[in-house]
């Protein structure tokens, strides 16, 4: 665990595997095992919620109330409301911070589309700068760790592994104006090959990028933080 590896099939190129940024996200943490209740809204099509955010029910009756039943015919051709039971356990760098979950990311076609730190705003105390989109690469050299060891893709998932986040809405990163539904929060999943739109997806992506659902009790490791 936690050395380059490589898989390829005969004629094929090698294919490099996913190596934490961290040797401590190769391990399972000593974080609690938490189930509970997740809710997406969804059309007809059948699909696995994989790369994609959801809510708790407050956070799922904003979103119809102010994104969907809004308009005709409804966004996104949404039907119905689905009922999800996850299963998640932090990693060890998570829960160095006494933190459950990690920033929210959107999902966007399965590509997630942040926001992302991308380096500091000199202006106003040298504070982050976040940048909306997916991640772009060239920013890798201005979000270096405190050791001087540069992230290998985006500091979120570097530094704290394929983590489920979570944002309270009327926090950021959205929504970030009061909001009239207790406690309502928003999640985001990170599976396989988050870089890309579901059509893009290759088995180098996905080595690379392995995401946190596994099968069975989620470890907290950096790739197993949550199954449903």
């Amino acid at each position: 665990r936690g050395k380059q590896l490589q898989v390829h099939a005969a004629g094929s190129a090698p294919i490099n595997a996913w190596k934490p940024w961290d040797a401590a996200l190769a391990d399972p943490s000593s974080g609690d095992l938490l189930t509970f209740y997740m809710y997406r809204v969804v059309s007809d099509e059948v699909y696995p919620p994989i790369n994609v955010n959801t809510a708790n029910i407050g956070g799922v009756l904003w979103y119809l109330h102010h994104e969907v039943v809004i308009q005709y015919p409804r966004k996104f051709d949404i039907t119905r409301v689905m009922r999800m039971k996850v299963q998640m356990r932090a990693t060890k760098p998570l829960l160095d911070l006494a933190m459950n979950f990690g920033p929210r990311t959107a999902f966007d076609s399965g590509q997630c589309t942040g926001p992302f730190v991308c380096g500091r705003n000199t202006e106003g105390g040298n504070q982050p700068k976040f940048c909306n989109g997916a991640f772009d690469k060239n920013n890798e050299a201005d979000i270096l760790a405190m050791s001087g060891k540069p992230y290998e893709g985006s500091y979120e998932y570097s530094k704290f592994g394929y983590h489920v986040g979570c944002n309270n809405l009327g926090e950021y990163p959205f929504p970030t104006y009061k909001v009239f539904y207790p406690r309502a929060a928003w999640y985001s999943l990170p599976g396989a090959c988050l870089s890309e739109v579901f059509s893009k997806r290759t088995p180098q992506c996905k080595a690379q990028e392995p995401g946190g659902l596994c099968e069975g009790t989620p470890t907290g490791a950096g790739n197993c933080t949550w199954s449903y």
